[in-house]
């Protein structure tokens, strides 16, 4: 089984079959996107991060929506932990 997401902190390619065998996406966490990268590992599947592919993103605009992003980040970092 090999899994090839490309795996940036907010963009990912999934095969359906991955995410499938892994339980589905899940909504328990702020961070459903790790949860998933960890329950997929845990079901054997590989993921590889892919160089050579860029993605876009935004920052936040400001530092206090930028802190929250962080605070969201590092709570459901900590949530998938405890349910792992």
């Amino acid at each position: 089984m090999v899994a090839r997401p490309v795996m940036t902190p907010s963009a990912g390619v999934w095969r359906r079959s991955s995410i499938q065998q892994a339980g589905g996406w899940q909504s328990y966490t702020l961070t459903e996107d790790l949860d998933l990268s960890y329950r997929a590992q845990l079901a054997g599947w590989r993921l590889d991060y892919m160089h050579e592919l860029e993605v876009p993103a935004e920052l936040p605009a400001v530092t206090g929506a930028f802190r929250s992003q962080q605070f969201r980040w590092a709570k459901g970092s900590v949530q998938t932990a405890i349910r792992l």
